[in-house]
C-alpha cells in the first residue's frame, strides 16, 4: 500500500463519514493530530486505512487488494507494534458494511480477533457538575512547556509521552489541545489531555497511575480540563471501552450523557 501525502487527506474523506462521531478522523484528516494514511492508489483511492500511530487504525472504503495490505502489516506495522511494545490493535470499521470486518478477518486469518464494544457520550453542559474536592497535599497545574520539562519528577516520560502519541509537536499541542495534571509525591499520579481536536470539538484522554487510583484525582483533573474548554466555548468527547467501568461511571458523574455503543474488532498479535 502506499502513504497518502496530506494533501490528498481530502480524497478519502468519504470512506469515512459513517463513522466521523470518532473525532480522531477529522482531527487527523484535517492534520491537526498525528496520523498516517494508507492507500490502494494515490490518486484514485477506493480503500483507505489510518494508523493513529498508537494502537488504532480505521478502515474505510473497499479493500481491493488484500495481499497488499497484509505486506503493509508484515513489513512496516506489525514491525513497529513489536518495538513498540504495542500487544493487540484496535480496529475502527464501518458497521454498515458488514462485508467489511469479514474481509479483514480473513485477510489476517493468522490473527486472533474478538470484538471490543465502545462507547461514546454527548456532553451535557446543564448537567456538568465537576466534581472539586479540597486535597491539602497536591498540586493541579495547566499543562504547559515548563510541566513538560520538568526534572526529577516520577511518570514524566509516560506524560511527554501522552503528547507526542497524540500531537505533531508540543506547540501544536498548546496552540489546539490543553491539559492538566496532579502532582503528589514528587510523581505526575493522574492527568487529562485533549488527545483529538476539529473545529470546536476536543476528544479527552485521562490517566491515573495504579498506586493512586480511586482517590478521586481523576475526576479532579478530567473537570480541570473541562473547565478550561467550556471557558473556551470547546465541546468536549468522550470515548471508553463499554467493559470500562471506571471510564463510564466518571463520564457520567461529571455530565456526559446519552452513551451511543459501537463495534470495533480487537487484533490479537
Amino acid at each position: 500500500m502506499k502513504i497518502l501525502p496530506e494533501d490528498k487527506f481530502d480524497f478519502v474523506k468519504p470512506f469515512f463519514e459513517n463513522i466521523r462521531y470518532n473525532l480522531l478522523i477529522d482531527s487527523i484528516l484535517n492534520k491537526n493530530t498525528i496520523g498516517r494514511i494508507y492507500v490502494d492508489d494515490v490518486n484514485f483511492p477506493t480503500f483507505a486505512m489510518i494508523w493513529t500511530y498508537t494502537d488504532s487504525i480505521i478502515i474505510g472504503g473497499n479493500i481491493t487488494n488484500g495481499d497488499d495490505l497484509s505486506s503493509t502489516f508484515e513489513e512496516e506495522l506489525f514491525p513497529t507494534f513489536k518495538t513498540w511494545k504495542i500487544p493487540y490493535l484496535i480496529v475502527y470499521h464501518d458497521a454498515k458494511n458488514p462485508g467489511l470486518k469479514s474481509e479483514i478477518i480473513n485477510i489476517f486469518d493468522e490473527m486472533t480477533f474478538s470484538e471490543m464494544d465502545r462507547v461514546y457520550f454527548e456532553f451535557d453542559k446543564p448537567a456538568y457538575f465537576p466534581d472539586i474536592k479540597n486535597y491539602d497535599d497536591i498540586q493541579v497545574l495547566k499543562i504547559d512547556n515548563d510541566i513538560l520539562n520538568m526534572k526529577n519528577i516520577n511518570e514524566i516520560d509516560d506524560l511527554n509521552g501522552w503528547v507526542r502519541s497524540f500531537w505533531k509537536t508540543e506547540e501544536d499541542f498548546f496552540k489546539y489541545g490543553s491539559g492538566y495534571c496532579i502532582i503528589k509525591d514528587k510523581t505526575f499520579v493522574s492527568w487529562c489531555i485533549t488527545v483529538y481536536s476539529n473545529d470546536n470539538e476536543r476528544e479527552l484522554g485521562l490517566y491515573t497511575v495504579e498506586k493512586y487510583r480511586k482517590k478521586g484525582y481523576a475526576s479532579f483533573v478530567a473537570a480541570s480540563v473541562i473547565n478550561d474548554l467550556i471557558k473556551r466555548n470547546l465541546n468536549p468527547h468522550w470515548h471508553c471501552r463499554v467493559d470500562n467501568e471506571p471510564s463510564l461511571l466518571l463520564a457520567k458523574k461529571i455530565g456526559f450523557k446519552n452513551p451511543h455503543n459501537y463495534k470495533t474488532l480487537k487484533m490479537i498479535f
